[in-house]
C-alpha cells in the first residue's frame, strides 16, 4: 500500500479485488488515538491510464480540502505520465441556465437540445455563429459542427410560432401577476452591409434604410417590436421592414399576445411615438385598454389653455376628458429642471452656430425668414418655457387612479431595459445573416435567451442578488477536465455559498 501525505489529509493507493482503490483520508486523533477516516473514494483503477487520472483527480480534491473553495489544476504528481488539464466545463451555467430553459417547456423534437446548449452559449459567450461553435464544444461538450447549428436555424424559424407560444404560456402560469399590461416599444438593428434587401412579387425586401435608433441611417436595417409583461420578459416579437413606421407596428405585436393568452382585459402601454388616433381605435375595438404618451404640446387649443391656466405647483396632478379618453397631466419640479436646462443648452448651441456663420438646420426656435441671417425666436422660447414640467397620458382604462396609470407607465423602462439586454448582453446585433428566414430565427433564439435572463433575474432576488452577480457567481462555477490523449474526466467544481443560495432560490420558486 502507498500513501502520499500532506498535512493530516492524504492520498491512498490500495490494490481492491485485483484493482487499484485511489481514496483520500484524514488522520484525525479521536479520544487520543489516531484514526484514519475516508473522505473521499475517487475510484478504482483497472490499467495505468485510468491511475494516473485518479491520481491526479485526487490531486485536485485534495488542494481543495485544504484550501476550501479553491479549484487548483496543479498536475505535479502526474504530468510525466501525460494526464493534461484539458480545459473547463460550465457546470453552473449549464445547471442554472439549462433549469430556467427547461421550465420554458420547448420542445422541437429531438433538436430540443441543441436549442438548449445555444441558449446558454448566447447568455455567457455571445458570438457569431461560428464562434459559438467552438465555445459550445470546449466549454459544454458539445458535438454540433457549425453547419448543423445553420440548418437548425432553419427549424427554429419554423417552429418560430410554437416556440413563443411555450413563452407565453410558461410566463404567464409562473407570474400571473405581471400579465395584466403589456409593454411595447420598437427599436431597429442595422446590418453592416451597402446594398439593402431588393423587393419582389408580393414580398417587400428585409432590410432597408430607415429611421435607425442606432444613429446609422446609413446602413439597412430592420425594426423590431418587441412586447414583454411589466417584469420585461418578452412575449411576443415582430420584425418589419427597415422603413417602417414605428407606429404601425402597435397593434400586430399585442393583438398576438392577446389571442394566444386569452386574458380578458389586458392594458396595452407604449410610448408617444405609438400614438395615433388608428392605432387608439383599433386597440379600443380589441377590448383592451392603453396607457399612452400624450404630447402636452399637441393638443387642441382650448385643452392646451385649460392646461396652462391650471396651478400644477399646488395640485401637480390634473385630469379631464379628451376625445373619448381620460387626459392625465402631471407636473414635476425635478423633469421642469430638466426642461430649462436642455432648453438653454439648445439655445446657447444655436447662439454659437449663428456667430460662427455656420450651417444651421430648422429647429423651433430659429427663425429662418430673416434675410440675412437665422435669428433666435425668443417669443417661441417663452412658449415652450409654459410647458416645463409637464407630461400627459392618455389612457381608456376607468378602473385606475391617475396615480397608478402614472406608475404603470413609468414602467415602461422595463421593456426599454430589456432591449439593451438584447443588444449588449445578448449581442443581437450585429447578425451574420443574409437570408430573411434565418435573420428571423437569430432574433427568436436571443428572445428565448431574453426570457431566461429575465426569469434568472427574478429568481434570484430572493437571495439578494442581482442578475449581474448572479451571472458572475454562475460563470465561476465550473468543472474541471482532465485527462490525455485516450480519456477524460469531469471533476464536479465545490458549490460556493452564493452559488447554493442560486440554487435554492430556483428550488424555492419552483414550489
Amino acid at each position: 500500500m502507498h500513501t502520499y501525505s500532506i498535512l493530516f489529509v492524504y492520498i491512498e493507493i490500495s490494490n481492491y479485488k485485483g484493482a487499484k482503490r485511489v481514496r483520500i483520508l484524514r488522520r484525525q486523533k479521536i479520544e487520543g488515538r489516531w484514526i484514519n477516516k475516508v473522505v473521499k473514494h475517487v475510484g478504482t483503477a483497472r490499467n495505468d491510464t485510468e491511475l494516473e487520472i485518479l491520481k491526479s483527480i485526487a490531486v485536485v480534491d485534495r488542494s481543495r480540502l485544504v484550501k476550501p473553495g479553491q479549484l487548483s489544476l496543479d498536475l505535479e504528481h502526474s504530468s510525466t505520465n501525460g494526464i493534461f488539464a484539458l480545459g473547463i466545463h460550465h457546470h453552473g451555467a449549464e445547471l442554472v441556465l439549462g433549469d430556467i430553459f427547461d421550465s420554458l417547456t420547448i420542445s422541437i423534437g429531438r433538436l430540443t437540445p441543441l436549442l438548449r446548449l445555444l441558449t446558454i452559449a448566447r447568455i455567457m459567450h455571445p458570438a457569431s455563429k461560428r464562434e459559438t461553435a467552438y465555445w459550445m464544444e470546449e466549454s459544454l461538450g458539445s458535438a454540433y459542427s457549425l453547419d448543423q447549428i445553420y440548418r437548425f436555424l432553419d427549424v427554429v424559424f419554423k417552429a418560430r410560432k410554437q416556440i413563443s407560444s411555450s413563452i407565453q404560456n410558461a410566463v404567464s402560469k409562473s407570474y400571473p401577476g405581471a400579465m395584466s399590461f403589456l409593454l411595447y416599444d420598437v427599436t431597429t438593428l442595422y446590418f453592416e452591409i451597402d446594398r439593402e434587401d431588393p423587393d419582389t412579387e408580393g414580398w417587400t425586401g428585409l432590410r432597408k434604410r430607415g429611421y435607425s435608433k442606432d444613429h446609422r441611417a446609413d446602413l439597412p436595417q430592420i425594426v423590431l417590436g418587441l412586447c414583454v409583461n411589466e417584469l420585461g420578459m418578452p412575449l411576443s416579437y415582430q420584425i418589419y421592414p427597415g422603413h417602417t413606421y414605428e407606429g404601425r407596428t402597435l397593434v400586430d405585436g399585442v393583438e398576438f399576445v392577446r389571442t394566444q393568452i386569452g386574458a380578458e382585459q389586458m392594458t396595452v402601454v407604449a410610448d408617444a411615438g405609438m400614438l395615433s388616433q388608428s392605432n387608439i381605435s383599433l386597440i379600443s375595438e380589441l377590448g383592451m385598454c392603453y396607457i399612452i404618451s400624450a404630447r402636452v404640446k399637441n393638443l387642441d387649443l382650448a385643452t392646451t389653455n385649460e392646461l396652462l391656466s391650471r396651478d400644477f405647483t399646488k395640485n401637480p396632478i390634473f385630469e379631464i376628458r379628451y376625445r373619448r379618453s381620460r387626459l392625465i397631466v402631471s407636473y414635476s419640479h425635478k423633469r421642469a429642471g430638466a426642461d430649462v436646462r436642455r432648453r438653454q443648452a439648445s439655445v446657447a448651441r444655436l447662439e454659437k452656430l449663428i456667430s460662427e456663420n455656420r450651417a444651421i438646420r430648422r429647429h423651433q426656435f430659429l427663425d429662418l425668414k430673416v434675410r440675412t441671417k437665422p435669428a433666435i425666436k425668443w417669443q417661441a422660447i417663452e412658449d415652450a418655457a409654459r410647458f416645463d414640467g409637464l407630461k400627459g397620458y392618455l389612457t381608456n382604462n376607468e378602473d385606475l387612479s391617475a396615480e397608478e396609470v402614472i406608475s404603470h407607465y413609468n414602467s415602461l423602462p422595463t421593456v426599454e431595459r430589456s432591449f439593451r439586454m438584447t443588444k449588449s448582453d445578448l449581442k443581437v446585433r450585429p447578425a451574420f445573416h443574409q437570408r430573411s428566414k434565418r435573420i428571423e430565427a437569430h432574433v427568436v433564439l436571443c428572445m428565448i435567451s431574453l426570457c431566461v435572463m429575465r426569469m434568472l433575474e427574478q429568481k434570484v432576488r430572493s437571495a439578494g442578488l442581482t442578475y449581474p452577480q448572479a451571472l458572475s457567481i454562475i460563470s465561476r462555477t465550473n468543472s474541471a477536465l482532465i485527462g490525455n490523449t485516450r480519456k477524460s474526466h469531469l471533476i464536479p467544481p465545490l458549490y460556493s455559498r452564493e452559488f447554493k443560495e442560486i440554487l435554492e432560490s430556483l428550488r424555492h420558486n419552483d414550489e
